[in-house]
């Protein structure tokens, strides 16, 4: 039976591959190439799973290079095709060629007119509103800068320096399984998922450059390293803003005066990252706050918030205030810090009005760490919101109809709602893990 398992397990993996590899082909147009692979995997992808889960399978340490080496061949072998779902990555070599001039990121548009001297053939033509200025933080853009000197104008080089993070990203997840007595078997959540190996080895998205500093704070924090835990976290900051939602529930677990560090570091790394761009006649929060305010796409709660008031900014005002409400109670219950970080991103994208499919990939990070079917519904399901995307790109109309928001979000809320409510859900191995690695935390310090 092992044998039978692993033999069932190897083809999935392998039929996965051939679906990949699909998208280098002509058999249809192809986002909509694109959406059937990422849906189509998933579903392998938590076959998979539930096969791994079972535990009959080869010895750990082969079977858990067979699954690092499916996870690297699924990445590298989609490093080579031409972005597909999102045209983002043309704005991150666009920003890292305006640095390698002397010019500050946030100061033009890029169809501003004092830019005319740094067009190509494919730059900014192929950037989505170039009439608007960045939106990225400062560690991005330095990122942004240091591949284009690398690369230049390269979407692979891009691609390859997301790999280079992805790498690191595995490892760091392999540390932490191993930190915490965890199943290593974990790592497939990630290495196996096709959220991230398609928004970042297809469309280059720049998440991946966060992660290994989300698990490195982790890291260093369940060792007792607080001050240099502050600092990683601060960088994953600076890198996507994301994780600033952490910041109730990392205070939470200081006491006194030593609550001030655990916030006031992240946000100065923060202040001190952007600060230098304002003296730098710059605006860097300019299209951040027409972006939080006026965008919506893939939304839950805040569909139903705005359905209900019919005006965006009372919507996201109202969406705000649930969401420090959120916050806070995640802050003060009685969780683990990997709890409280789940559950913080799970109510920011619950509550948010724009969730991309690549957000939701700081999710599936945290899943090897803390095992949640809400989370691997919401990895997989999350790729319906791509749909509206075909009738986008042929008509210009967004339109994404609330049967599929449905379909997208009741299996998630569902999951998420008895999970909180079933009390092994709470006992699982993973988070007693968690505890235990805490208390003894606690007692040596």
């Amino acid at each position: 039976m092992r044998r039978l398992h692993f033999t069932i397990l190897i083809i999935l993996l392998l039929v996965s591959e051939a679906f990949y590899l699909l998208l280098y082909s002509h058999l249809a147009e192809r986002l909509f190439l694109f959406i059937v692979v990422s849906l189509v995997n998933s579903r392998m992808f938590v076959l998979a799973w539930l096969l791994i889960r079972k535990e009959n399978i080869p010895s750990p340490k082969n079977f858990l290079l067979v699954l690092l080496l499916f996870g690297m061949m699924f990445r590298i072998s989609l490093i080579f095709l031409k972005p597909i779902a999102s045209d983002d990555i043309y704005r991150y070599i666009w920003d890292g060629k305006v640095q390698a001039y002397g010019i500050n990121p946030y100061r033009y548009s890029p169809d501003d007119p004092a830019l005319e001297g740094l067009r190509s053939t494919v730059l900014p033509e192929e950037i989505n509103f170039p009439q608007l200025k960045t939106i990225y933080p400062p560690f991005a853009e330095w990122t942004f800068l240091l591949t284009y000197r690398l690369v230049g104008e390269s979407l692979v080089g891009f691609k390859a320096v997301m790999l280079l993070a992805e790498c690191i990203t595995i490892f760091l997840l392999l540390l932490l399984l191993h930190e915490l007595n965890i199943p290593q078997i974990n790592i497939a959540l990630y290495v196996l998922c096709p959220l991230p190996i398609m928004q970042f080895m297809v469309d280059g998205h720049l998440d991946a450059i966060g992660f290994p500093f989300l698990l490195l704070f982790i890291l260093l924090w369940l060792r007792g390293k607080r001050l240099h835990s502050y600092i990683a976290l601060g960088i994953s900051v600076i890198s996507k803003l994301f994780p600033v939602v952490f910041l109730p529930a990392v205070m939470s677990f200081e006491k006194g005066g030593r609550k001030l560090p655990a916030g006031l570091i992240p946000t100065g790394i923060l202040v001190a990252a952007y600060l230098p761009y304002y003296l730098w006649n710059g605006s860097p929060l300019e299209s951040f706050r027409l972006f939080s305010m006026n965008w919506a796409s893939n939304g839950s709660v805040f569909e139903i918030i705005w359905s209900l008031v019919l005006n965006d900014q009372t919507a996201h005002v109202i969406a705000t205030a649930l969401l420090v409400t959120w916050l806070g109670y995640v802050a003060y219950c009685n969780k683990s810090i990997i709890e409280k970080i789940y559950l913080s991103l799970f109510g920011f994208f619950l509550l948010s009005s724009t969730v991309h499919p690549w957000y939701v990939a700081w999710l599936a990070v945290l899943l090897p760490l803390h095992l949640r079917w809400s989370g691997i519904a919401f990895v997989t399901l999350v790729n319906l919101a791509q749909v509206p995307l075909v009738e986008y790109v042929a008509t210009g109309v967004w339109n994404q109809a609330p049967w599929m928001l449905l379909l997208e979000y009741l299996p998630v809320i569902g999951l998420f709602v008895w999970e909180g409510s079933n009390k092994e859900a709470h006992h699982s191995p993973i988070i007693t893990c968690w505890a235990d690695a805490e208390t003894e935390m606690k007692e040596s310090s």
